[in-house]
């Protein structure tokens, strides 16, 4: 029985699309707080898929527990710096 990454493959086939197997990742979504990672062996063109933690799509960063955490962490890094706070000068 094939397996739904193959089935994906097939239908990419059919359709003439590809999948680029260098930029294609795998990450496990889950809402378990275990520490444990999990190592899954996916394939796609005969080459493991990259397993990750965390993974950035359409500018959007999430972990495995699909939280935003590190998202708004760099989105508020980049304002801090392009916007600086003033500094209080005191006159003496």
């Amino acid at each position: 029985m094939p397996t739904y990454i193959q089935q994906v493959a097939k239908w990419a086939r059919n359709i003439k699309i590809s999948f680029n197997d260098q930029k294609s990742k795998v990450m496990l979504i889950t809402r378990k707080k275990t520490n444990n990672k999990q190592d899954f062996k996916i394939f796609l063109n005969n080459k493991k898929l990259q397993q990750e933690d965390m993974i950035k799509y359409l500018g959007i960063t999430t972990d495995r527990r699909f939280n935003f955490n590190e998202h708004i962490d760099n989105i508020t890094g980049k304002f801090h710096k392009d916007h600086p706070r003033p500094v209080k000068v005191s006159q003496n």
